[in-house]
C-alpha cells in the first residue's frame, strides 16, 4: 500500500530535546485526530502515549551509552492502519529487558518510577521494541 500520510520531527538528544518533541507530537496528534485523517486515539491515549515518549526519550538522553546525539519521531498512515516510531541514534537500552521495580502498585521496592512506568504504559499501548531501528513502533490502532 501506498503511505497516505508521513511526518516526522528531530532535535538534538537533551531534555530540552524531548520537550520539543513531546509538544510537536502532541500538535501532531491533535491535527490527526481531526478530518480527513481522523486517527482512532482517544485523549486519554494520547496523554499516556505523550507520558511514554517523554519517558523512553529522557532514559535516552540520561542514560544511553554510548551518548545519543539526536531524537526523532515518525508518523504514518497506511490505509487505515496508523504507525508511530520513537528513535535515537544512542546505544542500545531496552527498559523491558530490566525486572519493573513495581511489585505493588502502592509501593516501590527500588529505584524511580520510570521502569515501572514503561512497563505499565508499553504493555497498555502495546509498544514493541522496532527490530529494525534503535527505537519503538507504536500501533496507533
Amino acid at each position: 500500500m501506498i503511505a497516505i500520510g508521513c511526518w516526522s520531527a528531530h532535535y538534538r538528544a537533551s531534555l530540552v530535546g524531548v520537550r520539543v518533541l513531546r509538544r510537536r507530537l502532541r500538535r501532531l496528534l491533535a491535527k490527526l485526530r481531526q478530518e480527513p485523517y481522523s486517527l482512532p486515539i482517544s485523549s486519554e491515549q494520547q496523554e499516556r502515549l505523550l507520558l511514554l515518549q517523554t519517558e523512553l526519550m529522557t532514559n535516552c538522553v540520561k542514560h544511553a551509552s554510548p551518548k545519543a546525539s539526536k531524537l526523532s519521531f515518525r508518523c504514518w498512515q497506511i490505509g487505515s492502519h496508523w504507525w508511530l516510531t520513537l528513535q535515537d541514534d544512542g546505544g542500545y537500552f531496552d527498559p523491558w529487558g530490566l525486572p519493573s521495580p513495581i511489585k505493588n502498585i502502592d509501593r516501590f521496592e527500588s529505584g524511580g518510577y520510570g521502569i515501572g512506568l514503561l512497563h505499565h504504559l508499553s504493555f497498555e499501548l502495546k509498544v514493541r521494541r522496532h527490530p529494525q531501528i534503535n527505537g519503538y513502533l507504536f500501533n496507533l490502532q
